[in-house]
């Protein structure tokens, strides 16, 4: 929402999202405050299958629009960004965000087109240790 220019527009987060003071915290994306969000009347209520819990997305369809994003790899980061800016009305600042990074992935797939693929694992966090799903 920062690089989108649009902070101005958020009425909630979540906490595990970095936000402006005076912007109210919603809980836990997997235990969100369902009174107080439906007390926001936001106009859209952006919803992340990997991060909220399904249950909760059913219910928070009847507080207003819902887009739920189902993130699985880098184009789809970009695609994402820019329904946002859709949404939001920031085309521009949208295209501005994720243009670069559509760019440095077409110059990585053809700086790495002829090397052999390498087997990797990545870790996201030690204590428990975490990496990324199946489908990510």
């Amino acid at each position: 929402m920062t690089a989108l220019k649009a902070e101005g527009l958020l009425a909630g987060i979540s906490d595990a999202c970095e936000g402006k003071e005076g912007v109210i915290r919603l809980g836990s994306p997997k235990a969100l405050h369902l009174n107080t969000l439906s007390s926001l009347r936001p106009d859209w209520i952006l919803a992340d299958l990997r991060d909220n819990r399904i249950e909760e997305i059913e219910k928070i369809k009847t507080f207003g629009k819902v887009k739920i994003f189902d993130v699985k790899g880098p184009e789809w980061v970009c695609d994402a960004i820019a329904e946002i800016g859709n949404l939001l009305g920031r085309k521009n600042e949208a295209k501005a965000l994720y243009g670069p990074i559509q760019e440095e992935m077409r110059n990585s797939k053809s700086a790495f087109k002829d090397r052999p693929k390498k087997r990797t694992a990545l870790l996201l966090w030690n204590n428990p240790m975490l990496t990324v799903n199946f489908d990510t």
